[in-house]
């Protein structure tokens, strides 16, 4: 599994895309689920079942979410990816 690259988002902008991947040498990817480990509150996981999602009303801080990618013999892998959020103002020289 693997749940993409780390992510850096600047607010007002405060919803992002993940895309993961799966891989199986001796089988077929059977399902994908992103679940939310830890952040401040939002981070809504728009569709938690697709490959790729969106999450949205995110708010300052940093957000740990994680896809789980699911083999058609019921075997596992998990990646975790970090999106950090920081206020508008953060961004400026």
């Amino acid at each position: 599994a693997s749940a993409g690259q780390n992510q850096l988002l600047a607010l007002p902008q405060n919803s992002t895309k993940l895309a993961g991947t799966g891989h199986d040498a001796n089988g077929t990817i059977a399902g994908y689920l992103w679940t939310k480990v830890s952040g401040p509150a939002g981070g809504t996981i728009t569709t938690p079942s697709a490959q790729i999602t969106t999450i949205s009303s995110l708010q300052e801080g940093a957000y740990v979410f994680r896809l789980t990618v699911t083999d058609n013999a019921g075997a596992t892998g998990t990646d975790d990816v970090l999106v950090t959020v920081v206020s508008q103002s953060a961004n400026k020289p």
